[in-house]
């Protein structure tokens, strides 16, 4: 369904954000608001091809929908979880939505010839939309971190984004911490994202459920529809099997944070994703291991949770979309 506003009609600019679940698109005018969007399922098992086609047709949908034409969009950014050329648009790994060296940007600039077009990791979108959206000039240096379907972060050192030499910056996710740990979906072992991303947290529960583990979500729920909101409300009404396993996920994810801490010294560290949005129970226990494992002298630096985790990944690719570099 297309949600639209009373648009500025002069050089919008599209954001994308390709989620593990979930797909967003919006209009971004020259204010940084998003003036129409429409959100659909990935569908990700349905394969790259298929998915792309869908993004295409919902886009020109949104455009077509929202009474402008393709002379008031002056460009196109969209975001994909994994690492991506953001020149091409050449997939080199997108774990969580299983595509691999795929051409994603050659079927999009068919699709949308004569708009520029940009491509960027998701946590990169959603760290430039976050810098953004904070509107504080005395904040030039961000981390940002989500914890969702993924973990991943997003760097803006000097009001500019951080990609690094393969683009692939931040990939705080993909951290052992634990060397002989269980195999992630990039195919190493102990990576964070293997124990602390939303549905590695429900399996953590739901594996000692089935071995016999008491549960308030016994009663509330068959074992195969928990979800990472069920974990994170049984762990608010007191059940220990959550709680433990939620303060184990965020110990884990503040342990992360403190090795960017100590290596960046940012301004601000920004939390976003929907674990972290989820409740205070598991930001408070992340809060307080980052501050715990970090190097004495930064432990004051400010976190604090996105207040704009939905619109900042649209907004950040749309605005770096109009970035020539």
């Amino acid at each position: 369904m297309v949600k639209k506003m009373s648009p500025q009609l002069h050089n919008c600019s599209i954001g994308i954000d390709i989620g593990g679940t979930k797909i967003c698109a919006g209009i971004v005018d020259e204010d940084k608001k998003i003036i129409a969007r429409v959100t659909f399922p990935t569908e990700a098992k349905q394969g790259p091809d298929i998915v792309t086609e869908h993004i295409i047709a919902q886009v020109k949908n949104l455009i077509a929908q929202s009474s402008l034409s393709s002379e008031n969009i002056q460009s196109i950014g969209c975001c994909v979880p994994g690492t991506v050329d953001p020149d091409t648009g050449f997939v080199e790994l997108a774990p969580n939505i299983g595509w691999v060296n795929y051409e994603f940007g050659r079927t999009f600039t068919q699709a949308f010839q004569g708009i520029s077009l940009r491509y960027e990791q998701d946590t990169k979108a959603a760290a430039y939309g976050e810098f953004l959206l904070l509107n504080d000039k005395s904040i030039r240096n961000l981390f940002y971190i989500t914890i969702s379907t993924g973990i991943g972060a997003g760097i803006v050192i000097d009001g500019k984004i951080v990609r690094g030499f393969h683009f692939a910056a931040g990939e705080i996710g993909h951290c052992a911490i634990d060397r002989n740990g269980v195999q992630c979906t990039c195919g190493n072992d102990g990576c964070l994202q293997a124990y602390s991303r939303g549905p590695a947290i429900v399996e953590t529960v739901k594996k000692a459920m089935r071995q016999g583990a008491p549960s308030i979500l016994t009663s509330k729920k068959p074992l195969d529809l928990i979800e990472a909101m069920d974990v994170t409300n049984a762990a608010l009404e007191g059940d220990a099997l959550c709680r433990n396993t939620l303060e184990k996920a965020a110990d884990d994810v503040g342990y992360a944070l403190s090795w960017a801490v100590n290596i960046l010294d940012p301004d601000i560290i920004i939390v976003g994703g929907g674990i972290a949005k989820s409740g205070s129970f598991f930001f408070q226990h992340l809060e307080k291991a980052t501050r715990k494992y970090s190097y004495p002298p930064l432990r004051d630096t400010p976190i604090q949770v996105s207040n704009h985790w939905e619109a900042s990944n649209v907004i950040g690719v749309a605005a770096l979309s109009c970035i020539c570099e």
